[in-house]
């Protein structure tokens, strides 16, 4: 006898609950040599992808604005903002210190703005015209900041200082009164990956002339900027994971 749709469909979601709550994803965000492995042979793997001339212009249309990997980026911001935002009210709401949910409404707030810029406060989501101030001063005639003036080219300088507080956010784990916000050590070399590649495209801004496959770190600026997307959403998973610890431990 046939089971009914309804019993197939609750089965579907059992299955979707725990995959989010108990999948392998969730171990393997704890196993760093693994989560490292993994992020550098996948980034290596696309880098080679992307210099091989068979594969350069497929992977060049994958690396375009508003492709998947921008896509991808934005997705991730924007839920590292969504629940970082509900890990601050839920560390709140437990009593944790003002600099504990503070600090994570921060990183909630500073991923929903670069969420918004990456994606041009949505103009290319609803197609709306930028203002005329912005045409006038944004070098892509688009509604956003890192295109304007000085800021244009120079976006890697953001992402420097962005990995390198996350980088700096891992000695915090060695201060107790600062463990709670602290980088989880697991994603120290997913870091380092990241900060390797940003720090191999600033190489451009300090020399005139380098070579050409140092160039390519350049084009590689979009899957980096995916990476911290994703550095981001793991490091609200983790603490979410660890205020749940927290909420179960109290009475």
């Amino acid at each position: 006898m046939a089971s009914p749709p309804e019993a197939g469909r609750d089965t579907l979601v059992v299955r979707a609950r725990r995959f989010a709550h108990d999948g392998p994803w969730r171990r393997l965000l704890r196993d760093g040599p693994r989560l490292t492995a993994w992020v550098l042979g996948v980034t290596a793997a696309f880098h080679l992808f992307y210099v091989l001339p068979p594969t350069h212009e497929l992977a060049e249309k994958i690396l375009a604005e508003d492709s998947i990997v921008e896509d991808i980026t934005a997705v991730a911001l924007f839920a590292a903002a969504f629940l970082g935002l509900f890990l601050a009210l839920r560390a709140r709401k437990l009593g944790r210190p003002i600099f504990v949910w503070g600090f994570y409404a921060l990183v909630a707030l500073v991923v929903f703005l670069i969420g918004m810029e990456e994606i041009s406060w949505g103009q290319w989501i609803f197609f709306w015209r930028s203002p005329e101030v912005f045409k006038e001063i944004n070098s892509q005639g688009e509604t956003n900041l890192h295109n304007i003036g000085p800021l244009q080219g120079h976006s890697e300088w953001f992402r420097f200082a962005f990995v390198a507080a996350a980088l700096g956010g891992v000695f915090c784990n060695r201060l107790p009164a600062l463990r709670e916000i602290a980088t989880p050590r697991s994603l120290t070399g997913p870091l380092l990956v990241i900060f390797a590649y940003v720090s191999v495209d600033m190489l451009d801004d300090v020399f005139p002339r380098v070579p050409w496959i140092i160039t390519t770190f350049s084009s590689m600026s979009e899957w980096t900027e995916m990476l911290i997307g994703l550095a981001a959403l793991a490091y609200v998973l983790l603490k979410r994971e660890d205020v749940t610890r927290l909420t179960i431990v109290q009475p």
